[in-house]
């Protein structure tokens, strides 16, 4: 996908999923890069300053759409 951090397979596709982790198990330098892509995708997203912006703006709308 384009985030880079793992593979997608369709809803009941079977045989893509099978197909898919037979490929990873044999590919442990695909796994890293995609482990590694996941890590820095977390630590963005769930950042402290980037939760508690998020939390701040959800408090400030809340705010504004009582007053």
């Amino acid at each position: 996908n384009s985030s880079n951090c793992g593979v997608v397979v369709s809803p009941g596709n079977g045989d893509g999923l099978a197909r898919e982790l037979l490929q990873l198990s044999e590919d442990p330098e695909r796994c890293r890069t995609f482990g590694e892509a996941s890590r820095r995708s977390l630590e963005s997203s769930f950042s402290l300053s980037h939760v508690s912006k998020q939390y701040f703006d959800l408090l400030t709308s809340a705010m504004v759409e009582r007053l």
